[in-house]
């Protein structure tokens, strides 16, 4: 399940304990652009940040949730000029995309990180078992 809410400045820029943090822009199709961070946990990937229309936002995505993980490179899908890491949630939920500020070095980092993570959940799903949460130091 997708959760979307709004919060407290404090809460959405206050990174999660072992996770790692990127400095990140992103946007749901028709939606403001948020800026903030991008979070990569154990079990979800989560977004924190600022809307331009000023409303603090975050948004969690459970790996389980996500459908496909790529790099989006075509003009349609840049976010203010930038290549971005394009989260598919299904046929029927348009994709997030992030783009992060830090190049496009991190943009690859962080596309292997949720993509190993993705691919672990689903690998586990497919044999039947339980994933192993993955921790990061």
């Amino acid at each position: 399940m997708h959760t979307v809410r709004a919060l407290p400045t404090s809460a959405a820029s206050t990174p999660r304990r072992g996770c790692l943090c990127y400095a990140a822009v992103w946007q749901e199709r028709d939606a403001p652009v948020c800026a903030g961070l991008v979070e990569v946990g154990p079990q979800s990937l989560r977004l924190a940040g600022i809307s331009t229309d000023g409303r603090v936002m975050e948004r969690e995505l459970a790996y389980d949730d996500l459908t496909g993980v790529r790099i989006g490179r075509a003009p349609e899908e840049r976010l203010r000029g930038l290549p971005v890491l394009v989260l598919e949630l299904g046929a029927q939920t348009p994709p997030i995309e992030v783009g992060t500020l830090n190049g496009v070095g991190t943009l690859t980092e962080l596309a292997d990180l949720v993509a190993g993570r993705f691919s672990d959940r689903r690998q586990a799903t497919a044999e039947g078992r339980a994933a192993t949460p993955v921790v990061s130091s």
